[in-house]
């Protein structure tokens, strides 16, 4: 794999039990600090946990493109209110 600049991970918690899921947070947050990681997720808490930037996707079009709000259930409450079902 090298040491690469941008990672991308697509759910990369996806299918781990709890315990799992916080191990490889704290591993993407420690690897952020010298790289830049894309992931995908519908794992709003991970968002809130992991990220400093944001982008929701809607249906295949950007509905926002910006820094991650602040707050418990901020990004719950963003992503409800720009998602239609």
């Amino acid at each position: 794999l090298g040491n690469p600049k941008i990672l991308v991970l697509d759910e990369p918690t996806s299918g781990l039990d709890p315990i799992e899921q916080e191990k490889i947070r704290e591993l993407i947050k420690k690897t952020a600090k010298d790289k830049t990681i894309i992931f995908s997720t519908h794992i709003l808490s991970e968002v809130e946990d992991v990220a400093n930037r944001l982008i929701i996707i809607d249906h295949g079009k950007m509905v926002y493109d910006g820094k991650k709000p602040k707050g418990k259930g901020a990004v719950e409450k963003l992503f409800k209110k720009l998602v239609k079902n």
